[in-house]
C-alpha cells in the first residue's frame, strides 16, 4: 500500500511572526550579553526566559526587564515544576523593587494584544530582515 505524505498544519500569521520574533530576540540577547550568566545558577546562559509568562501577559512580551538569563538545565528545571527554587533566586538577586517595577508594569499593559504589526516591528527591532 502505498503511503500519502501527512499534510502540514497551516500555522496562522500571528503564531508565525510571534515565533520569528521571538527567535530574533532570542539571537540579539545571546549576541549582546555573550559573557552574561545564568540567574538561577552561575552557569553561561543560553536562553532568555519571560519571569511572567508570555501567555499571561502579551505586554512584557518583549520587555527587557521581564527577560531573564538562565541555562537549559535551570530552563529545565523550572519549567518541571521546580520553577520556585530558581524564581527565587531571581528576585533575591534582582530585588523587591523590581519586582514591584514589572508587577505595575504588567497591569499597565494588562489590555495589550499581540499583533502581526507589533510582532514584524520586534522582528525588525532585533535584526530580523523583512523579505519584499
Amino acid at each position: 500500500m502505498k503511503r500519502v505524505p501527512l499534510k502540514r498544519k497551516s500555522r496562522s500569521e500571528l503564531k508565525k511572526w510571534g515565533d520569528k520574533a521571538d527567535r530574533a530576540l532570542q539571537d540579539w540577547y545571546r549576541k549582546e550579553y555573550r559573557g552574561k550568566k545564568c540567574e538561577g545558577c552561575g552557569r553561561r546562559f543560553q536562553l532568555m526566559h519571560h519571569f511572567i509568562e508570555k501567555h499571561l501577559s502579551a505586554g512584557l512580551r518583549f520587555e527587557h526587564d521581564n527577560l531573564i538569563f538562565l541555562c537549559s538545565r535551570c530552563h529545565t528545571s523550572h519549567h518541571l515544576g521546580g520553577n520556585a527554587a530558581v524564581m527565587a533566586k531571581v528576585i533575591l538577586c534582582r530585588g523587591q523593587e523590581w519586582l514591584g517595577d514589572l508587577l505595575l508594569l504588567d497591569r499597565a499593559r494588562k489590555g495589550m494584544q499581540n499583533t502581526v504589526e507589533r510582532f514584524k516591528e520586534v522582528y525588525q527591532k532585533y535584526g530580523g530582515k523583512l523579505s519584499k
